[in-house]
């Protein structure tokens, strides 16, 4: 039995509510009906004993279809055998006097049936007391409320776990892409869906149908809809030992409806109405989401319904105190927008529309410096998530307008690798020069190295500088030595060319393309402390500086037939960089065990926040974009040729050298 735990999926935007109140009310009507579902069953086995006791006292009466299922249906009804094993039971009572004259002279046959009968009412009468039938949804007896609040009902722990758990895997990434209202109304309506076509299957079914089930199978076909590619964790135990395998959503699920599909046509062709087990509303369920799914994938729901209202939520909760702010200022009372403003900005430091309405407040009033940290800050998170239009709006004002030496070099180096090809060739050299004056006297060898390289590519004065102090530094490689001096060596500095009157138009920059090779060392990373990782490279243990690197690019690289990996390419040279070979420490997820460096019971956790800490530390860009980088989700490829094709730019027919 595979037994789901987890899968890749792992982030949402905001809490699930909807899902949690679900569950929250499953297990509330679970407990609460605990008591009263065990006091019915015991009256209800109380009277069935007595019209057992009644009919075995006189056999030749007439039981009721159901409670002859009940006392017989351990015999099979084919070849007359239920009816010899009764013939059995009379000759039984005939010997014990059991239907001897007396009683029949006391009794006609008549009045013992309707006794028998009576008897057989209050069992009814004491089936029915039970929530099962109160609240559970009979096919024979239907009650329009029914086919809500059997969504509700369980049949056990193990009914209500299973249910729990499989609604807790689907319902919040699907509750966090469709919204509260739409997934509210959707679970309920697979749910009622689902029993609509159990009880046109079965109309006389006089069982009740509990369970949450039929809703979240709507659930699971909406989930491989619209999350086919999410890698489902599972459990299983082999010789009883546990094990856990990953397998895709688009194999497991498709195979968890053929599993129901075979066990209700087995059920059908058995001759039973149902099992305990309501598989064709499983599937009936299943088949809703994916029609469902499908429908909003087509009309693009999500697109023009979903994240419009949820935007324009944001908006309008989000810019009440901001708006307040701007009034102040339009209305000359500066002091209390910044007040507003510093307070929001408290509250959220990352909020861009804040932090660049504290900087026009700011400007106004002469106090830039003030905001300059404030700006700086939500630039950098913009570029950590992939935000590249806020910070070119921005980035040079900011520049003309920051103190000398309040850039961030870092964040300098990250704007010119990121943004080079959208940036003026001044505005890349004012890059540069801000980043320079904005380091310490102990800079980081990697931000001089970063910074050098882009000033060499804007002709900036300031790439001498930069090269002359990463050349001194104790730390610096053997091979990006060599690199700064064969960067100063040819190294140019354009004189500057008077404009032309009239003609503000600046000559287009010939760039020659670099055709790009790897030189790849592959790795094994041991331990991870102070901003080092040590590496066992092909059996020499070594260390490396995170903050030499240029870049980080990962992927998951799933191949035909091969179990699936995630490959982190630590780059010594970003693939913009004019190196032709790039320098690459490649490490796979499926040669370490991520728990070693960054200790937790959740290996896939440890992964994601060492990806994150090397991103934080290094400064570095991360590749494909920021969350592909940290596993939100990781992008996948069909091979390594094909992520080294899209992502580092690399022509796959060229060879890759192992690095020494």
């Amino acid at each position: 039995m595979f037994i789901p735990i987890g899968h890749d999926q792992s982030t949402v935007r905001r809490l699930p509510w909807v899902t949690f109140s679900i569950m929250g009310l499953c297990l509330a009507a679970f407990l609460l009906t605990l008591g009263p579902i065990k006091s019915s069953e015991r009256l209800a086995n109380q009277r069935l004993s007595e019209v057992a006791e009644y009919f075995f006292e006189h056999p030749d009466l007439e039981l009721e279809p159901e409670i002859e299922d009940y006392l017989f249906g351990f015999i099979p009804e084919y070849q007359g055998q239920r009816d010899a094993f009764k013939e059995v039971i009379k000759e039984g009572a005939r010997g014990f006097g059991m239907m001897d004259g007396a009683d029949e002279e006391e009794e006609s046959w008549e009045e013992q049936q309707q006794i028998l009968d009576d008897l057989t009412l209050r069992f009814h009468e004491a089936v029915a007391t039970s929530p099962y039938f109160r609240y559970g949804l009979v096919p024979a007896n239907q009650k329009a409320f029914a086919y809500i609040t059997h969504q509700f009902m369980h049949g056990g722990f193990g009914h209500i776990f299973f249910n729990m758990l499989f609604l807790y895997l689907a319902g919040p990434y699907l509750e966090d892409v469709w919204g509260r209202p739409i997934f509210a109304g959707f679970y309920l309506s697979a749910g009622i869906f689902a029993a609509l076509v159990y009880v046109l299957k079965y109309p006389m079914m006089e069982g009740p149908l509990v369970g949450a089930s039929g809703a979240i199978a709507g659930l699971m076909g909406a989930f491989l809809i619209r999350h086919s590619r999410t890698k489902i964790r599972l459990l299983f135990f082999f010789f009883l030992r546990a094990r856990v395998i990953d397998a895709s959503a688009w194999i497991m699920l498709p195979l968890w409806l053929l599993r129901e599909l075979f066990y209700g046509q087995a059920i059908d062709m058995a001759g039973g109405q149902g099992s305990g087990v309501a598989h064709w509303a499983h599937v009936a369920g299943f088949a809703f989401g994916c029609v469902v799914a499908l429908s909003f994938k087509h009309f693009k729901v999500e697109e023009r319904f979903v994240e419009t209202a949820l935007e324009a939520r944001s908006i309008c909760h989000e810019n009440l105190e901001l708006e307040e702010a701007l009034e102040a200022h339009r209305g000359g009372d500066s002091d209390r927008a910044v007040e507003i403003l510093l307070a929001k900005l408290k509250a959220d430091p990352t909020d861009f529309d804040v932090a660049a309405a504290y900087w026009d407040v700011a400007r106004d009033r002469g106090e830039v410096a003030a905001a300059v940290p404030s700006m700086l800050r939500v630039l950098r998170d913009a570029l950590r998530h992939g935000d590249l239009d806020i910070v070119e709006a921005r980035w040079e004002e900011v520049l003309e307008m920051a103190p000398e030496g309040a850039i961030d070099p870092v964040l300098a180096a990250r704007v010119s690798e990121t943004l080079g090809d959208n940036l003026s060739h001044s505005l890349l050299a004012a890059t540069v020069e801000a980043g320079l004056a904005g380091l310490g006297t102990s800079a980081a060898t990697g931000v001089l190295v970063r910074l050098a390289r882009v000033g060499v590519r804007a002709k900036s004065p300031a790439a001498y500088e930069l090269i002359d102090r990463a050349l001194v530094a104790d730390d610096v490689l053997p091979e990006t030595r060599q690199e700064l001096e064969e960067m100063r060596s040819a190294l140019v500095v354009a004189e500057p060319v008077q404009e032309l009157a009239g003609d503000n138009e600046a000559e287009p920059i010939s760039v020659t393309k670099v055709e790009h090779t790897l030189k790849v060392m592959e790795a094994i990373p041991l331990e991870w402390s102070d901003g080092k990782l040590t590496i066992d490279a092909q059996g020499t243990v070594r260390p490396i500086g995170v903050h030499h690197l240029d870049a980080v690019a990962v992927a998951g690289i799933a191949e035909p037939g091969k179990p699936a990996f995630v490959l982190v390419d630590l780059m010594l040279d970003a693939p913009w960089s004019d190196r032709p070979k790039l320098r690459v420490v490649r490490l796979r997820s499926n040669a370490f065990d991520p728990r070693k460096l960054i200790p937790g019971d959740d290996g896939q956790a440890s992964f994601r926040k060492l990806l994150e800490d090397i991103l934080e530390i290094s400064g570095a860009v991360p590749l494909p974009d920021p969350d592909g980088a940290i596993g939100k989700p990781f992008r996948r490829f069909a091979g390594v040729a094909e992520y080294e094709s899209e992502v580092l730019g690399i022509d796959t027919s060229k060879l890759i050298e192992p690095a020494g």
